[in-house]
This record gives C-alpha cells, structure tokens and sequence, in this order.
C-alpha cells in the first residue's frame, strides 16, 4: 500500500478503504502509519483555502459519495473547519472520523441542532483505549473503588506548546488554548468513568500565554512551519471544575508549558471504598513506555507509545462501531465550552475558513 502526503493540493492514490483530508502532522505521524500497520488503502487529500485546497475538497467528496468507495472518511484538518467537514461527508452517507476536537467551543449548539447523523460520527480519542486507561477503567467498573465521588485528570507537559505564532495557538482558529487541544483526552477518559453524565461546570481558571513565561515552552516534536506568525492569544494552562447530579466531581488541569521535571498524565479516581490512581503520558513526546496503577489496584501495564499502534487500535474500533462516538465528542465540548464562559473567554463568534497549514 502507498501512503503519503499528497504533493500539493492533489490525491495521493485514488480508490481504497479510507479517505482523509488533510495532510499536518497528525496524519503523517498517526493517520499514514496505522493505515500501513493495518494494511489498508487510503486516499488522502491535501486540503485548504486555496484554488488548489478546494479542488482536492470537491474531489473527496465526490470520491466518498460513490456508492461502496469510501466506507470510512477521517477528518484531519485544523479545527476550524472540523465540523464543516465532517457534516460534508456524513451528507455522502460514509461513517466519518473527525480528530479532536469534534468542533470548536462556540459551535457547540449549532452541531446539535444540525442533527447530524451521529450514529455514523466517531472522534478521535485514541487514548482511551490503552491496555493501562482500559484497565483502569476496568477496575472501576469492578467496583475495587466502590461508588465514584470524584475524577481527577491531570497532564503537565514540560515544554508542549505546539508551534507557538501558528494555527495551533491562535484561538480563532483552533478553538483554544491547551483546553482545547489536550482537554479532548482528559475529558474523554474522565467521562467515560463517571458513564457520561450531564455535568454543570464549577469554575475554570485559564493562564493565557501574555501572562505567562512561555520562552522554551515550544514542542520538540512538532517543526515550525514556514509563516507561524499568528498572535499566540490562548491559554497555556487550565483548571476547570465539574459537578454532576449526584454530587460527583470532576477536576482537569492541563498545562502545556509547566514547571515540572518531565512530562506527566495521572488519572485518579476516588470512591467510597477507595482510590485508584494511573501515572501514564498520553499523547507521543518521549516518556515512559509504562503506565503504573497504584491504590486498591497496583499494576504495571507495558506500553507500545507510537502514534501507528495507538491509531491502529482505534481505526478497529472505529471499524466495528465501538470507538467514541460524535455525540461523546459534542458532550466533552459541551463541557470546554461551560469552561471557557465560566473562565471569561470571549468568542470570536464564527469559525474561520482561510486556515493555514
């Protein structure tokens, strides 16, 4: 199988099980490599807001339109134009795989009044779905912390900012800050122990990159891009606070340039009988290849932590229907959104359509 990024606005290979748009880093480094780890045949487009761009557009949405050629279409565009297109290709009638997040804070009521077909709508959470974040989820679906009172998720990077002055990092053109980008993960993880209930937010402080020391905050792992001159007007840092029905808590911090010693992901889940805690690292900077359980579980569970295994693992699911679904995605933005007001972000109002690569 040939996979690549297409050269310009064009397809790379015509015909196949899948069909991509977009072709940033999240598709070179984790969307290519699964598809050559499960052998399937894709077809990537090279998308954006030129004449170019939206010719491949128009040619992938003709290409998912026909009958059996595209059972599954992924969405790996910047964020801005996520919903967009992933109501685009539902419209074609394929299942669509849209990465995180599954649309932009402010969009939030206008996705669910769409009434978008969100059985055939998945989102990228690949995390989820680790041998350590499974068993953890496990254990609390055994009962070894009795009944839940409260989650707390947690990931500190060192120095993560991802290409500071690019679209990443300007908020109308991602959505947000480090909220937006490794809240997704968190969230997911978050809800799906507590079984996704409706959640009111407490309260949210967010730490914008003016307020902060950013220098040697950028990622190592993510090069620069040729214009990455956009102001860098998002938060750096979050806290946010949720409370459901019952009285359980929910608490995110997210830092993407923090003052700790190496990267970190902890997951800890407090019951009545007890509490169980995973020490890990989501997402793909170097760390360690162990996630460790501690409490009334102790385990260690051996990682695989390249993007190709942990993408693989969710195209499967994905493929048998079982990986996170649109309406989960739309619920963990439902919550960002709560956060964001709650914190005093302002919306830009509408998405922008001349995304940069």
């Amino acid at each position: 199988m040939k996979t690549g990024a297409a050269d310009g606005g064009g397809a790379m290979e015509t015909g196949g099980d899948v069909v991509m748009v977009g072709a940033g880093w999240i598709a070179r480094q984790g969307y290519l490599p699964a598809f050559a780890r499960l052998g399937w045949r894709a077809t990537c487009f090279d998308t954006g807001d030129d004449p170019a761009g939206r010719a491949a557009l128009g040619q992938a949405i003709d290409l998912a339109r026909r009958s059996g050629a595209a059972p599954l279409c992924i969405v790996a565009t910047p964020n801005a134009s996520h919903l967009a297109l992933a109501g685009a290709f539902l419209a074609t009638g394929c299942r669509v795989l849209v990465e995180k997040p599954a649309c932009l804070p402010w969009e939030v009521e206008t996705a669910a009044a769409a009434a978008l077909p969100l059985e055939r709508l998945f989102v990228s959470t690949p995390f989820r779905f680790r041998p350590d974040v499974v068993r953890l989820i496990e254990a609390v679906a055994e009962g070894t912390v009795g009944e839940i009172r409260s989650v707390e998720a947690t990931w500190r990077r060192r120095s993560g900012i991802p290409r500071p002055g690019s679209w990443y990092t300007a908020r109308r053109l991602s959505g947000g800050g480090v909220l937006a980008d490794l809240g997704p993960h968190l969230l997911d993880t978050a809800m799906t122990l507590l079984g996704w209930p409706e959640m009111t937010v407490l309260a949210a402080r967010l730490t914008a990159a003016a307020d902060a020391q950013t220098d040697g905050g950028a990622s190592t792992w993510m090069a620069a891009g040729a214009a990455d001159d956009l102001p860098l007007d998002v938060e750096i840092a979050a806290d946010a606070s949720w409370r459901d029905a019952r009285g359980r808590d929910l608490r995110l911090h997210a830092s993407w340039h923090d003052d700790v010693a190496a990267d970190a992901t902890v997951i800890e889940v407090a019951g009545t009988r007890g509490r169980l805690r995973l020490d890990t690292l989501f997402g793909f900077a170097p760390g360690p290849s162990l996630g460790r359980l501690s409490g009334t579980v102790d385990a260690s569970i051996p990682l695989r932590r390249q993007p190709s295994a942990d993408f693989a693992r969710m195209l499967r699911l994905v493929q048998q229907g079982r990986a996170a679904t649109g309406a989960q995605g739309l619920a963990v933005m439902r919550l960002i959104a709560g956060a964001y007001d709650r914190g005093g972000v302002v919306s830009p109002g509408t998405a922008a359509t001349d995304v940069p690569r």
